[in-house]
């Protein structure tokens, strides 16, 4: 009868046990806010396509010529929600170059008519020389006036001009930036720096090993002449910011 006594709490708080553990199961999960924000970046990083097949498809659909030179091809973009045709696309073209990385634009110049398909990165080149020249280079144009060549000619003769000169409009996405980046490195972001740097990487990948050998030949020519010709201590300062440089680009890794 004692026994039975000391057993009986135990017993009695066992089933209160049992019986309340199935409400602790029927509980819903509590959501993971850092899981399902991981989940939706995957899903979107999923949907990106490089801009240079985003272009291609723009100006199948809308029958504009439209480039991406070496300096934004490569740059993961969404896909356009809509087909592009010859009255949204230069819409789509705002919208596209405003979602990517800082520096990037796009211009829209009048070239002469050519058999074969225009080098993107000649037409940017191009566009560099013309801004340096004349200050601007496919901007958009004062109400009532079209950029031809580097000249602001009333809209009501620009088509006759454009007609004589046989010429037509090639809309070029391009980062200036990016282009120049020897010049502008340090107004990069470390993913603009990384992003130039993996396309250099690239360009000299896709080289024949013969040529390889020789840009490789050149620049430790280059850099073998000019550490001769500095002093010890330009050299120790070099040696020190580049030592500084490898360790911040470790951090970030």
């Amino acid at each position: 009868m004692n026994y039975l006594k000391k057993i009986a709490p135990l017993a009695v708080t066992v089933t209160v046990l049992a019986l309340a553990a199935p409400c602790a199961f029927a509980q819903p999960p509590v959501p993971n806010a850092n899981a399902e924000a991981t989940q939706n970046t995957a899903a979107q990083n999923a949907r990106l396509r490089p801009l240079n097949t985003i272009v291609t498809v723009m100006a199948r659909t809308s029958g504009a010529t439209i480039l991406a030179d070496s300096s934004v091809a490569a740059t993961p973009v969404m896909p356009l929600t809509e087909a592009s045709t010859a009255d949204n696309f230069e819409a789509q073209l705002d919208g596209i170059v405003k979602a990517m990385p800082q520096g990037a634009t796009w211009a829209k110049v009048y070239l002469p008519l050519t058999s074969s398909r225009m080098n993107a990165d000649a037409v940017s080149d191009y566009v560099i020389a013309q801004a340096k020249l004349f200050g601007s280079a496919g901007a958009a144009a004062p109400a009532g006036m079209v950029e031809i060549m580097g000249q602001r000619v009333p809209a009501d003769k620009a088509q006759a001009v454009i007609t004589a000169l046989n010429l037509k409009p090639i809309y070029l996405i391009s980062n200036p930036l990016l282009k120049a980046a020897a010049q502008n490195w340090g107004k990069l972001s470390p993913e603009q720096q990384k992003q130039y740097a993996s396309q250099q990487a690239q360009q000299i990948l896709n080289m024949d090993p013969t040529a390889q050998q020789q840009m490789f030949q050149q620049q430790m020519a280059v850099f073998g002449s000019v550490m001769q010709q500095m002093t010890p201590e330009q050299r120790q300062g070099m040696m020190q910011n580049f030592g500084r440089g490898r360790l911040g680009q470790g951090g970030d890794q």
